[in-house]
């Protein structure tokens, strides 16, 4: 064969033209040769044919900037193959260039570099980053990417042709949803391994360090708007924020994120990293940079100084400060530390509706200035006081800071009074802008007067977009009933409030309060009116007020016409007061009880009561709510009648036992932290359904799957199951409930517990092909059924275990006639060698092996499998090859160079990569070197003839290449051929290095040198056990020649250290 020559095919009766483009031998490129039965040929489509390859090589071309990316052939020598990395296992739209590698010139030499080093290129709607990798790598590699980002890009063996792409946009923020905990995390280093890459909203990355999974939440620029799109930035004053958002429990000290809507009617928010500020700012004030001010603020905001919004129901006044970085909120500690339980560790802030304006503030300067400390009279500190807070937020339960003279002072507020009512006290009010009327209004109150008594006040105010938006705010003091049992959820008012209130809701048949801090509650007029509170005043239950007000006085919260609803409601039972372990309870019984007491009515987390029951009481504890959307809440109102819902009883602690609890599968979600709970619906057989097999309404499964970090049909679970969506017809499942197989079932009727699990990546698969009918087929290629299975699959490639996929094979007459066959998959392996009942194929690296029981069908010779490891997570299977050696028991192989250099970064991250490997393979002693060319179609490994026998083959079990350290040799007997009769001895050193450059040796394997051609004959380790092969040790490995040549009249034997000079 020579280059460029023209050879013509015929594949499925389709004619093409095969042209010669590269020859390569042993020793390197050449014009021609012959080829043999271990040639590797590798196939590429022509640049701008129409042939397509299944299972095709990954080839870039680089296109210099204005020129087209679609429709031009660059010549075969610009297009470069791109090898797979299987560490670290990431999934980033990253190449890796070699510094010293052709791409790498070429984008050097046209390309416009981006300030952090890399170059951007633009494919198919997507950017992808091109970094120049200075790590040392094997020769003739070109080109690197990941596997995920490698299979992603399915060029179907046509050149890809990369032209310059505009780089993404710098981000400020990014926040990453995980199930890993933040505390501990290397957020420097997540930044290093992000930097530069683009990110998407709504992706799933995968990271090798922390290892794990996150989906793109939320992305904002650098001009505080979020958007779809960016790169994170490592260089600079401001690098980019990283958060990792999660359901766990966090520590006290945990990172979270703001997130603030300046425009309540639009979804897009500015997300800042928020720090505990200074001890000495003020409480109830959060300060950003300059510039994000101006963001979220609205031109009165910003004319005043401050913009007011609302987080957990609790008021915050927000100003600018140099002090803050530009992506940043400072929130005084003692706020920070009363915020409560954050979901997901993001603080939304919504803007905060209008405040009345005082028409009195009595204020009070601590001690007495003018006498203890020789500061001016009262009158001087009132305008300090009033240059430093004209149209600030005033409250009773905030102290505020002010400055004279590089004097430090506090002024207490002791009273607030609105226009409409000035002489009645209100919680809050705005210091008048102008400088008059704020004078006006302020009192200063004599230093000897009380301070005010601790009051806890309610501020609600009309729900959005109705008539009433613009009328005032209800200010209600907020007291405990006295009575045990007020119930919890309920709120009375007076009722002229309630009539007011209820102008505000015209068509509502009730009125609820609802606070962004997740709490709900049911506003009724006080049934008694000879004990109702005075018009200012809300009454409410012990249990409510200590939620509402934990460690505050005052709660902001909205009028609504509609409730949240509690669609799944989880209630843990205990033994009462009073009570001790008693005889089993019917849980029928138990649940009429709980719904006589809960129906129609508000529930929140953490709620308790007393449930009586025929023999005793029970200590009941509401411990999960989840509204329809199966998201947590909070508080919710649960109605039977109107919105029907799951309620489940359970008695966690042993103290009580319930008979005839129904089924139930708790299921734990990565991104929902409590484990949900699910009913079975034990009243459907399930007989389409696998043993094992778990279905789910499609509904359920949608909603389930927002909690996963996968993007596949199904829900993967441990204990190798997987959910999937119901498929039997008759009957319909009941909404949200789960169908289990009969094996399945027998673990009922307790709870069965299942964890979400990352969707394995099978790494060898065993399908059986079998037809209805008996029929004579032509000899069929496995590479034509792989690519139907993957047809049949979908775009998921999900395979499931001992289920019929669909295909068609040629008949034995013609081509064109297709019969109809099925593939059944019998076994799959993972990445780690554990079997799966399902998994996901991943196309260029599961490796599957067809079987038939039929003898009219040919697969061809079944394949030996050799497993190798290529990181802790990524096992990699290769097809064995035997072919004749030069030498019997030849114990050297050569790997694809992907997996080779992948090796080499796994064992020696920080060394050059070394010539050669050494592995073990059923006790025999290998040595590996890389391929010289890139085995893309066909992975495979070459191994001598010989080792057939020696090699056991199962046909269900593949054989491991064990990574091992290199052999040292002490001792090798080495027969020498010089080549002329003129051959110093000094020169043997020399020409030995040159024939075994990399320090590697195998017993009978000859290399050749312009001065002489070596071969081991036996090789000896320092115990003087005999070696196949092994790795020569500078200045220390004794040699043994035995020469030959034309000048000797005899053999001679020398002995000598490789680095000494020989001696007879």
């Amino acid at each position: 064969m020579r280059m460029a020559q023209t050879l013509c095919l015929v594949a499925g009766g389709v004619e093409l033209a095969l042209e010669v483009v590269e020859l390569r031998a042993p020793a390197g490129a050449v014009g021609h040769g012959l080829l043999s039965a271990d040639t590797q040929v590798v196939l590429v489509a022509k640049p701008g044919g129409r042939v397509r390859l299944h299972g095709g090589p990954v080839v870039v071309g680089v296109t210099p900037p204005g020129a087209p990316s679609h429709g031009v052939a660059l010549p075969l020598g610009q297009l470069y193959p791109v090898d797979m990395v299987h560490l670290p296992a990431t999934s980033l739209d990253v190449l890796l260039a070699p510094a010293d590698g052709p791409v790498a010139r070429a984008l050097c030499a046209g390309w416009a570099r981006h300030p952090n080093g890399s170059f951007y290129a633009a494919h198919d709607g997507r950017t992808l980053q091109i970094r120049i990798c200075t790590r040392p790598v094997l020769p003739g590699t070109a080109l690197r990417a990941g596997e995920r980002l490698l299979l992603s890009l399915n060029t179907r063996g046509q050149p890809l042709l990369l032209g310059p792409g505009d780089a993404p946009r710098d981000l400020a923020v990014v926040c990453l949803d995980s199930d890993l905990a933040d505390d501990g995390l290397d957020r420097p280093g997540m930044l290093a391994m992000l930097a530069g890459a683009p990110l998407r909203r709504g992706d799933i990355i995968r990271l090798a360090r922390p290892r794990g999974r996150f989906r793109v939440s939320r992305l904002m620029d650098r001009d505080f708007r979020e958007v779809s799109a960016g790169m994170a930035t490592g260089h600079g004053p401001e690098p980019t924020v990283i958060h990792v958002r999660s359901p766990r429990d966090r520590p006290d000290d945990r990172p979270l994120v703001a997130s603030l809507r300046p425009d309540p009617g639009r979804p897009e928010a500015v997300l800042l990293d928020l720090a505990p500020g200074a001890p000495d700012s003020a409480e109830g004030t959060l300060l950003v940079s300059p510039a994000a001010f101006r963001r979220i603020a609205g031109p009165d905001d910003l004319r005043r100084g401050a913009a007011r919004f609302l987080a957990q129901g609790a008021l915050f006044d927000v100003r600018p400060s140099d002090r803050v970085p530009r992506f940043t909120m400072a929130m005084h500690p003692r706020d920070l530390a009363a915020l409560g339980p954050v979901h997901m560790d993001t603080l939304h802030l919504a803007p905060l509706p209008g405040i009345p304006v005082a028409a009195r503030v009595d204020i009070r300067f601590a001690g007495d200035p003018a006498a203890a400390r020789g500061l001016p009279c009262d009158e001087t500190l009132k305008q300090a006081f009033l240059a430093a807070h004209a149209g600030a937020t005033m409250r009773l339960d905030r102290d505020l800071p002010f400055e004279w003279q590089g004097h430090r002072l506090l002024a207490g507020i002791h009273g607030i009074g609105w226009a409409d009512a000035p002489e009645v006290d209100r919680p809050v009010g705005l210091l008048p802008e102008k400088h008059s009327a704020a004078a006006g209004c302020l009192h200063v109150l004599a230093p000897g007067a009380a301070g005010p008594a601790r009051r806890q006040w309610l501020l609600l105010s009309p729900p959005p977009g109705g008539h009433a938006e613009h009328q005032a705010l209800l200010s209600l003091e907020a007291r405990a009933s006295q009575l045990a049992r007020f119930p919890p959820g309920r709120a009375t008012v007076n009722p002229l409030a309630y009539r007011e209130l209820r102008e505000w809701l015209p068509e509502a048949e009730e009125a609820f309060l609802r606070s962004s801090g997740g709490h709900a509650l049911l506003l009724e007029p006080d049934p008694d009116p000879r004990a109702a509170p005075s018009h200012q005043q809300l009454t409410l239950s012990a249990w409510d007020f200590g939620r509402l007000f934990a460690g505050r006085s005052l709660h902001w919260a909205g009028a609504s016409m509609l409730p949240p609803h509690a669609a799944r409601v989880e209630i843990h039972l205990s033994v009462g007061p009073g009570s001790g372990p008693g005889a089993p309870i019917k849980y029928s019984s138990a649940m009429e009880a709980v719904l006589q007491i809960m129906d129609d009515t508000m529930l929140s987390v953490g709620q308790t009561f007393d449930l009586p029951l025929p023999r005793g009481t029970a200590h009941a504890r509401v411990a999960q709510l989840l509204d329809p959307h199966m998201e947590p809440v909070m508080a919710g109102m649960l109605s039977m009648r109107r919105w029907p819902g799951f309620v489940h009883l359970s008695a966690p602690g042993g103290g009580l036992r319930l008979l005839g609890v129904p089924p139930t599968v708790l299921l734990q979600l990565p991104l929902l932290g409590p484990a949900i709970r699910l009913p079975v619906a034990d009243a459907i057989s399930p007989m389409h359904l696998d043993h094992s097999g778990i279905q789910a309404p499609e509904e359920t499964l949608r909603l389930l799957r927002r909690h996963c970090l996968d993007d596949g049909p199904g829900l993967f679970l441990d204990q190798g199951l997987h959910m999937l969506p119901a498929t039997d017809p008759s009957p319909e499942l009941p909404p949200h409930h789960l169908l289990l197989g009969q094996d399945l079932h027998r673990q009922l009727p307790g709870p069965m517990r299942l964890k979400y699990a990352w969707p394995p990546e099978i790494a060898m698969a065993t399908c059986f092909l079998s037809m209805d009918e008996e029929r004579r087929l032509p000899p069929l290629d496995p590479e034509q059924l792989e690519r139907q299975l993957y047809q049949a699959l979908g775009p998921a490639s999900v395979l499931q275990t001992y289920q019929k996929y669909r295909i068609t094979v040629p008949g034995e007459d013609s081509p064109e006639q297709r019969h109809e066959a099925f593939l059944v998959p019998t076994r799959q392996m993972d990445m780690h060698n554990v079997a799966r009942p399902a998994g996901l194929l991943v196309p260029r690296l599961t490796r599957i092996t067809f079987r038939t029981l039929s003898r009219q069908v040919d697969l061809g010779p079944e394949p030996h499998m050799l497993a190798v490891r290529c990181g802790p997570e990524r096992m990699v299977f290769l097809g064995a090859v035997f072919a004749p050696a030069p030498t019997p028991l030849h114990p050297g192989l050569r790997l694809p160079r992907d997996v080779f250099q992948s090796l080499c970064e796994w064992r020696r991250a920080a060394a050059t990569p070394p010539g050669c490997l050494f592995f073990l393979c059923h006790s025999r002693l290998f040595v590996a070197r890389s391929a010289d060319v890139l085995h893309a179609s066909r992975r495979v490994v070459h191994l001598a003839e010989d080792f057939r026998a020696h090699i056991p083959t199962c046909p269900e079990e593949a054989s491991p290449l064990l990574l091992v350290d290199p052999p040292l040799v002490a001792m090798v007997h080495m027969r020498v051929e010089l080549a002329g009769t003129e051959v110093p001895l000094h020169r043997l050193p020399a020409a030995l290095r040159a024939a075994f450059p990399d320090g590697s040796v195998a017993l009978l394997e000859r290399r050749a040198t312009p001065a002489a051609t070596f071969m081991p004959e036996l090789l000896l380790d320092a115990g003087h056990r005999a070696l196949p092969c092994g790795l020569l040790q500078p200045g220390r490995t004794r040699l043994r020649l035995h020469l030959r040549g034309p000048g000797l009249a005899s053999p001679l034997s020398i002995a000598y250290t490789d680095d000494a000079p020989p001696g007879h």
